[in-house]
């Protein structure tokens, strides 16, 4: 009779909770094998694996009546990640590790082969970063690519029996593995000129637009989230899908946040830019299944969500948009438990002002009736409008036919891409709003013409101009361009 207890991890959303893999082995009664504490299917089909994998490694499966207990018991247990921790307390508990073997410092997780192998599982970001606050050494494969963000000890082995033989000759795991990473790759970060996934890579192939260039500028300096509007034709798309070439790199803290969202398995420090089909559904959205699973809001955590034909999607999804807009976290309910997912991003917007598209147009005709018209604007509310920052009308007219505005040459992603950093790195510096700036804040708040909430963004948007323009204090000019953007 035998009793082992080690630990190993579940996951919930992308975080991962401890684990306590309790195994007994009773030589006295009828073999059998159980594995109690909410298990799911694909745990109950490991038994057949570990079997096959313990006997493969050339150790003796016992033939004896085994209980395994994954506890807390009352936490839905799922995926593949329990083989080993599951092997090694069969192994331990017969007795195969001699008395003095000490598992209490490791957390175990991996899928087994039937020959033994030890292969890589979801999850294992979430399941490394918990070891590194809780202290803990981890087990992982060594096909494993790990992110140099990651602390702590980590070993990695490649099958079972190299584990049970290397723990019996020395008591220890000597295959220590620090800071393993894949090559960075490259991304429009590092070369702001050379976006691979686009036809067009610099915003200095699209012509004219100066002033819907400048809003994005101050919308992704300042991370604020930006809507344009307009017929076909005056480029929308194609500027707002440039945005990914002056996006500045993700932070370390960013890049581990990220990882642990997507699952990633290399150091890439691209922010990511999510651009979903107006025909995805609320939960691939928002987030949810069972288990529950991250939505494109979050998978756009720290960077873009871009909505191409933004009145084209379900009305019920852009409203279910107010509350992540404004919170930053999203919480799915589900039955079986909840998760709470970040979901910080910019989100940019682009949409047409009728069903043809040609209201607007300076030489097409619109074929809409006024109905219509009305009708399509009404999908987008004004409680969505109202939290997005900045709105600019787009048209498909040269705006420097007059020679009003800056040559075209001014707005590359380049010179872009350096605003956005140097406003980045200023956004904490204090700026006091001068007398007639507070003049026309009060005119605006007297008028009601804006929500509370539109002078916050109002205030927020003027800063990140002020700090664009290189002035030490908000001017009145500041406040009026922030307020024509409302």
């Amino acid at each position: 009779m035998g009793f082992s207890r080690l630990f190993s991890a579940s996951i919930n959303g992308i975080d991962a909770d401890l684990i306590n893999v309790e195994t007994h082995v009773d030589f006295q009664g009828f073999p059998v094998f159980h594995i109690v504490g909410l298990p799911a299917k694909e745990i109950e089909e490991s038994k057949d694996r570990i079997r096959s994998a313990i006997k493969n490694s050339k150790f003796k499966f016992p033939e004896a009546r085994i209980t395994v207990n994954l506890a807390p018991a009352d936490i839905a247990k799922k995926g593949s990640l329990y083989d080993l921790p599951i092997a090694i307390g069969i192994l331990s508990a017969s007795g195969m590790f001699g008395k003095n073997y000490d598992f209490s410092k490791y957390v175990l997780f991996g899928e087994l082969s039937l020959n033994g192998e030890l292969n890589p599982v979801k999850g294992m970001l979430s399941i490394l970063d918990l070891c590194s606050q809780k202290k803990l050494k981890a087990i992982v494969s060594s096909k494993d690519m790990i992110p140099s963000w990651v602390n702590g000890e980590i070993f990695a082995l490649n099958n079972l029996k190299e584990l049970v033989d290397s723990y019996n000759q020395q008591g220890r795991f000597p295959f220590y593995v620090k800071n393993k990473t894949v090559p960075p790759a490259v991304d429009s970060i590092s070369h702001p000129g050379q976006n691979p996934h686009f036809h067009y890579s610099n915003y200095s192939q699209v012509e004219g637009q100066n002033i819907a260039k400048r809003a994005i500028t101050i919308a992704v300096a300042g991370n604020h989230h930006i809507a344009l509007s307009g017929p076909p034709g005056a480029g929308k798309t194609m500027m707002l899908r440039l945005i990914p070439t002056i996006l500045p790199p993700l932070s370390e803290e960013e890049q581990r946040v990220v990882n642990l969202i997507h699952g990633a398995h290399q150091d890439n420090q691209a922010r990511p830019f999510r651009s979903p089909h107006h025909s995805i559904s609320k939960a691939a959205m928002l987030g949810g299944g069972n288990p529950v699973k991250p939505g494109e809001i979050t998978y756009s955590h720290k960077g873009v969500l871009f909505l191409d034909e933004f009145a084209e999607f379900d009305k019920d999804i852009i409203e279910s948009l107010r509350q992540p807009l404004e919170d930053k976290v999203i919480t799915i309910n589900r039955v079986n438990g909840s998760a709470l997912f970040p979901c910080e991003f910019l989100l940019a917007a682009c949409y047409n002002l009728c069903p043809c598209g040609n209201f607007g147009h300076p030489k097409l005709k619109c074929n809409c009736t006024e109905i219509e018209i009305r009708n399509y604007s009404r999908k987008i509310s004004g409680s969505i409008l109202d939290r997005v920052d900045i709105h600019v009308n787009c048209s498909p007219k040269n705006e420097n036919s007059d020679g009003a505005n800056p040559p075209d040459n001014l707005y590359t992603s380049e010179y872009m891409y350096g605003e956005v950093m140097r406003v980045r790195s200023e956004l904490g510096t204090a700026l006091e709003l001068n007398s007639q700036a507070k003049e026309i804040i009060k005119q605006i708040k007297d008028n009601h013409s804006l929500t509370g909430r539109g002078v916050e963004k109002v205030l927020r948007v003027s800063k990140t101009i002020a700090l664009l323009d290189k002035s030490d204090s908000i001017t009145k000019n500041h406040i009026l361009e922030a307020y024509q953007y409302r």
